[in-house]
């Protein structure tokens, strides 16, 4: 951010997922990426099951862009997409 000035997410769109035309990865997914979010479950000793809070929730509800500002994107575990764009066209024969 320092030398671009721009948020890891901005500059990954525009200078990395834009020019590979992967248009549905984001460190802040639209309300239909989201609709495809797998949940995180978590099975106890006794057989029950819980569902768990997605580990990266607080992006989830990063809606403005103040909000996206004051968020702090990780380039490690930072980006949701289907599979198919996490990869990158080019790796699909």
């Amino acid at each position: 951010m320092r030398i671009s000035g721009m948020s890891l997410n901005d500059y990954m769109q525009k200078n990395i997922f834009q020019p590979l035309g992967l248009n549905n990865i984001s460190m802040f997914p639209h309300k239909e990426m989201q609709s495809h979010l797998a949940s995180m479950h978590q099975r106890w000793r006794d057989g029950s099951i819980e569902v768990l809070d997605h580990p990266m929730g607080r992006a989830l509800t990063q809606q403005t862009d103040e909000d996206k500002a004051r968020y702090f994107n990780s380039g490690g575990a930072g980006c949701f997409a289907k599979p198919t764009e996490y990869v990158g066209k080019s790796c699909l024969w």
